[in-house]
């Protein structure tokens, strides 16, 4: 949401032929993203906005331009949302239904916090692998909705320890090249997208959903484009990412001959043979299963 802002902003400003079409667009994909918002009633959505944009007032307010354009997506976005689930619903006669926002409460939080810490205290080191916190089967969620305590559960103190330096000493140079240019608004967004993300992480599962994974992966490739000290790359570095790719193409291809094709197939009898539902989300059972032949 603060890179749509930065978007419509940055085109709004444009000279460019379509330059105003296309930041109208934008800003009207950031008020149906406000809307939506509103319709899920998710407070860790809540919880990141507010933390990223505290950010840029605090640490970098000459950017306030993205805060006075996400603040008018979020009124008019209030407006669609309350014209769409409540007033038409009264004319036609339909009683309205939708989540409240301000609801209290952990939602069940606390226990599986406490189920992720208990795993991380009889495994400190190593974790008990990645995505296994669902081998434990629990009625409320299949991952902790934590991701300091999903690394801890998972991963082990040593890995959690170098995540949380690798993504701290990474804001903390964001900071320094945005507070350095004066000009780049794109910087300024990335840097709140990301520390929005890391907000909700805190309670939601960010580091777990492919999704947000994709999106997150994008925006940091972004961030590390533009705040990287030299873009220099050595003879072995670039044999090394040319290796890394042809590894990649070949695991690719062997997915896409060997696996992809009876997938459907795979799943279903999976299903059929285990009783379990919701496919393909493995976090049901701990690991991708294709054992249903």
């Amino acid at each position: 949401m603060p890179i749509l802002a930065y978007l419509a902003l940055h085109h709004w400003q444009a000279t460019h032929r379509y330059s105003k079409l296309l930041a109208v667009v934008l800003f009207s994909t950031l008020l149906i993203h406000w809307c939506i918002a509103f319709t899920l009633g998710s407070r860790g959505l809540w919880l990141g906005l507010a933390v990223c944009y505290a950010g840029l007032i605090i640490l970098f307010p000459k950017f306030w331009r993205l805060l006075a354009v996400q603040a008018s997506a979020g009124v008019l976005g209030f407006t669609l949302y309350y014209f769409m689930f409540f007033i038409v619903p009264e004319w036609v006669g339909i009683e309205a239904s939708v989540r409240n926002n301000l609801r209290l409460g952990m939602s069940g939080r606390e226990v599986i916090w406490q189920m992720a810490w208990d795993m991380f205290l009889a495994h400190p080191l190593l974790g008990v692998g990645p995505m296994h916190f669902s081998a434990v089967v629990n009625s409320i969620a299949a991952h902790p909705h934590q991701v300091v305590l999903q690394w801890l559960a998972e991963w082990g103190l040593l890995a959690t320890l170098a995540a949380i330096f690798v993504a701290f000493s990474g804001m903390l140079h964001g900071l320094k090249v945005i507070r350095s240019n004066a000009e780049e608004h794109i910087d300024a967004a990335l840097w709140m997208s990301i520390l929005g993300a890391l907000a909700l992480a805190q309670v939601d599962g960010v580091f777990v959903m492919p999704y947000t994974e994709t999106w997150l992966a994008i925006i940091v490739g972004l961030a590390l484009s533009r705040w990287a000290k030299t873009h220099y790359e050595s003879r072995w570095q670039t044999y090394f990412l040319r290796t890394l790719a042809i590894s990649v193409i070949f695991i690719f291809g062997n997915v896409l001959i060997n696996e992809a094709p009876t997938l459907i197939e795979d799943s279903k009898a999976h299903m059929e043979k285990h009783g379990t539902g919701f496919t393909p989300r493995f976090w049901m059972q701990g690991w991708i299963p294709m054992d249903g032949k």
